[in-house]
């Protein structure tokens, strides 16, 4: 089963992200990354969007030499951090 990504753009967001995608004089890594944040809202599986974005090749090697996350702070302080974020706007 192909995995899919579910990633929620605003259109004040999206807008911003087709004009550096509609600048063809723009560095090719914001473009890939704009990309990435478009292509899930159409609900593609991730290798697809990984294949229209130019990025199979760093996803392949990444997944060949995959390596268990480990946490290198404690829990305590992770939610110490996200104690004094600013509340979101809504």
């Amino acid at each position: 089963m192909a995995q899919t990504v579910s990633v929620i753009v605003g259109s004040e967001d999206r807008a911003r992200l087709a004009a550096i995608l509609a600048d063809r004089n723009r560095p090719l890594k914001p473009m890939q990354r704009a990309t990435i944040i478009l292509l899930p809202a159409e609900r593609l599986p991730v290798m697809e969007v990984a294949r229209r974005a130019g990025v199979t090749r760093y996803i392949r090697d990444q997944n060949r030499a995959a390596k268990p996350f480990a946490w290198t702070t404690s829990t305590d302080t992770i939610t110490g951090k996200l104690a004094r974020l600013p509340a979101p706007s809504v």
